[in-house]
């Protein structure tokens, strides 16, 4: 009996370690800021349909009146013009969403990470010290991981600029069920998984040490 006790104390910790997972995990990924006036909104690569429908969303409500992204590239060596395609089909998708093209700013690049994204974006801050508030638009899962990213990077600079990230509400992310579907269950882990990548490899080594285009 002795000998069993520990082994159940053990089974029990294991237990409520995912219950609370199950229940918890998919809400701590989510960010739930409110929309505020800001002095630019920065939208990050991934789903264009969905996060140009946020960014035009929070636009038009007059929060922000400028938007910028990074120009984005999965592969590691772009081939000739892809790097312009790219660029002109996010521009015009959300032009295609109502925002003034006078209003969109593209940023050096190109990036193929989150972190990447936060580095280029740091340095076109630190240059305008005019920018005091940002909001940032990702899909909900993917926000605190970002937020942490970016807040990570922009520390190391000793930038002081907000970073507001508001809530997605377009995002087909059920936070509290994500257990309950296949693909709930593959971003979860997925999220996590990056974020553990971040936390103790390219945190620490750089975003090309190896290169991490899925991150």
């Amino acid at each position: 009996m002795r000998l069993k006790l520990p082994r159940r104390r053990w089974v029990r910790w294991l237990l409520s370690l995912i219950l609370l997972f199950l229940l918890f995990g998919g809400r701590f990924l989510v960010c739930y800021d409110e929309p505020v006036p800001a002095d630019m909104m920065l939208v990050l690569m991934g789903d264009r349909k969905e996060r140009s429908l946020v960014a035009s969303h929070i636009y038009q409500q007059g929060f922000v009146r400028k938007l910028a992204f990074v120009v984005p590239f999965a592969d590691k060596v772009p081939r000739p013009g892809q790097l312009k395609e790219q660029q002109d089909l996010i521009f015009t998708t959300f032009r295609f969403r109502g925002i003034d093209s006078a209003d969109i700013q593209v940023l050096p690049g190109p990036a193929s990470s989150t972190l990447l994204e936060a580095m280029y974006f740091a340095d076109y801050c630190a240059r305008r010290p005019e920018i005091k508030r940002v909001l940032v638009v990702s899909s909900s899962l993917h926000a605190r991981r970002a937020s942490f990213i970016f807040g990570d990077v922009f520390r190391r600079r000793g930038l002081r600029t907000e970073l507001v990230f508001p809530r997605n509400t377009i995002t087909p992310y059920n936070e509290w069920c994500w257990w309950s579907s296949a693909h709930g269950i593959r971003w979860t882990l997925s999220e996590y998984s990056k974020f553990v990548y971040y936390l103790f490899w390219t945190r620490w080594v750089g975003p090309d040490k190896p290169p991490f285009s899925l991150f």
